[in-house]
């Protein structure tokens, strides 16, 4: 189901999101390549088991996040979940790297 505007505004300016691409996109760097990819590796576990997948863009320490439900081509509730996910995973990198 396609979210209304300004719910999906609404969670971009709580989380610090934008929309790049029609798709929501976030930025994280990590303090080296191996964090980045430890947590790409965490992300595709997660999308694995709830059967959703993001576009994962990685270089060396930095990771570009887009999250679009493809089948419909809109940002779903699914879409939301699994970007405030990638925020929970990466709050365990930032605290170790600072």
């Amino acid at each position: 189901m396609k979210l209304e505007k300004n719910k999906v505004y609404e969670f971009l300016k709580r989380h610090n999101w934008s929309i790049e691409l029609e798709s929501l996109y976030k930025r994280y760097i990590f303090s080296n390549f191996s964090s980045a990819i430890s947590f790409i590796n965490e992300i595709a576990n997660i999308s694995e088991e709830k059967d959703h997948h993001p576009k994962l863009v990685n270089n060396y320490n930095i990771v570009e996040v887009f999250w679009i439900t493809n089948d419909v081509g809109y940002i779903t509730e699914k879409d939301i979940e699994l970007a405030k996910n990638c925020d929970k995973t990466y709050l365990n990198y930032s605290k170790n790297e600072i």
